[in-house]
């Protein structure tokens, strides 16, 4: 019996998993802004969050919830969560959030 519960456990977990790998996958080749370039201004002192909470006014990214944190994900896998720069951002239509980071 005990076995069977953690087969289970582990079948529900690798479906969760790959779901959310896949979602992640698709987030960051999915474009940012779909309909036109979006001019964005980013405060001196701006935190990460707020930055993510801007954008999401300014571009209305999809899935806001699970976008924010697949953002924050991808800004610390690529190392760029406190290198984020004061000034004016222009958001081309078909950007993805990883050429916005980079």
């Amino acid at each position: 019996m005990i076995l069977r519960s953690v087969a289970v456990l582990l079948l529900v977990l690798s479906v969760v998993l790959t779901w959310a790998w896949q979602d992640y996958q698709a987030f960051i080749t999915r474009p940012m802004v779909a309909q036109e370039s979006v001019i964005m201004e980013v405060a001196k002192g701006s935190s990460f969050r707020s930055i993510i909470l801007q954008l999401d006014s300014q571009t209305g990214l999809q899935q806001a919830d699970i976008d924010k944190l697949w953002f924050e994900i991808l800004a610390r896998q690529l190392g760029l969560i406190t290198q984020l720069k004061a000034g004016e951002y222009l958001l081309p239509v078909g950007q993805t959030p990883t050429e916005f980071l980079l």
